[in-house]
Order: C-alpha cells, then sequence, then structure tokens
C-alpha cells in the first residue's frame, strides 16, 4: 500500500476513534497531520514557539520543567486521549514545559497557526478546549492538594485518577523517578510506599504494571 494511503487510514482510524469530526471543523480536519515517537524522543521543549496543538492518541507522555532551583520536576503523565499545547496555541506563547515520549507513541497535530486562524472564531472548537483545559486544571489542583497529605495517599489519588481504574484492572505506571518526582517524593520512600500497598493486599506487584485489588482500601486514603 502507498505510505500516503497509509497515513491517511491511520489518520481515518484516530479521527473515528475519538470522534474529532465532533469539535474539528472541516478545515482542521484537512489540516492534520501525524506523528510518530519513539520512547524518550521531545515531543515539546520548554520556552520554545509551539508550532502545533497536538492530540495524543496512543502512547504516554511526561511533562516536565525546570523549577527555580534548576532541578527537573516531573509535572503530569499523559495519556490518551488528551491534547497538547492547547493554552500556548491560543495565546501565542511559548512552551511551558517540556514533553517526552516514554514509550512509542502517536500524537495528531495542527499547525498553530491553522489553529488561530480557523479554530478560535469556532465555538464548538472553543467549548472543546475549555472543557480540555478545565479536565488539566482538576487534575493539576489535584495533585498539588495531595501534597498536603501523606505519600500512600497521594498515590492512592494518582492510581484512581486513571481512567481506567477498577477493581482487578492493571494500571501501567511511569517510571520510579517520574511518578516518585510527581508525587513529591523521593524514589525511596516511593518503594517503601508500594511496598506497604502490596503487603497490605490493596495493589499486586510486578511494577509497572500494578493491579487494583482492593479499589476500596484506596477510596479509603483519600476520604
Amino acid at each position: 500500500m502507498d505510505k500516503e494511503f497509509q497515513i491517511e487510514d491511520e489518520l481515518g482510524y484516530y479521527i473515528n476513534k475519538f470522534k474529532m469530526d465532533q469539535f474539528l471543523n472541516e478545515k482542521l480536519l484537512n489540516s492534520i497531520q501525524l506523528f510518530h515517537f519513539d520512547s524518550y524522543k521531545t515531543v515539546m521543549t520548554e520556552q520554545t514557539e509551539t508550532p502545533f496543538l497536538y492530540f495524543l492518541v496512543d502512547g504516554q507522555l511526561k511533562c516536565a520543567h525546570y523549577n527555580s532551583n534548576g532541578n527537573l520536576a516531573v509535572v503530569a503523565m499523559m495519556y490518551p486521549f488528551s491534547t497538547l499545547g492547547d493554552l500556548e496555541v491560543i495565546n501565542n506563547d511559548l512552551t511551558v514545559t517540556s514533553v517526552v515520549s516514554t514509550c512509542s507513541s502517536t500524537v495528531l497535530g495542527i499547525p498553530s497557526s491553522i489553529v488561530r486562524k480557523e479554530g478560535l472564531n469556532d465555538p464548538v472548537f472553543l467549548k472543546f478546549i475549555c472543557e480540555e483545559l478545565i479536565k488539566k486544571l482538576h487534575s493539576s489542583t489535584s495533585l498539588r492538594l495531595g501534597h498536603l497529605v501523606p505519600v500512600k495517599s497521594r498515590l492512592a489519588l494518582y492510581i484512581l485518577s486513571r481512567t481506567e481504574a477498577r477493581e482487578g484492572q492493571i494500571i501501567i505506571l511511569p517510571e520510579k523517578e517520574a511518578l516518585a518526582s510527581m508525587l513529591g517524593t523521593t524514589y525511596r520512600h516511593l518503594n517503601r510506599v508500594l511496598r506497604d500497598l502490596i503487603e497490605e493486599n490493596t495493589i499486586g506487584n510486578g511494577y509497572p504494571g500494578v493491579r487494583i485489588k482492593k479499589i476500596i482500601d484506596l477510596q479509603k486514603l483519600i476520604d
């Protein structure tokens, strides 16, 4: 099959899978491009121009930035379906975080100039962007407030925030260094917390794939 047709088929698959035609108008849809990133490849770089509005449709991405003391802090892990660069594209700002793929990932992108030209006067598209920003705000607020509670509760909150979280389900967690940074703790302390949850039979062993054994116990940790 011709490569161009393969790309079109893959684009069509993801557009249909995530019903993107419900929030992207025809001009935006016609401008979508397909990107594949191998593990640990840079998708976006902090304090650079944002050339695309991105949509993560497969894989996993890590968002991080350098804080005031020069240390790299992981601020979020992103899973399908997620948007990247929405606020930066709309405000024509520089990227505020660096984004790296943690596994083979697929991203769709619309050039920023086209988004600003064809999307900012489209109420359906703007409603979608607002909904995405609200989700990110809720997520970041939960994690920030979580720093006031024990690490075990923060980890429980993170696991339960995953959309696929339910009893018996295996949740794929990020690498331990990234998860520890995001939870505001150390690698060593994270290992202790994981060991406690495993010994309490709340979760299963086998990191990074963690099976939820007793979801009610996780919920009690954040009540």
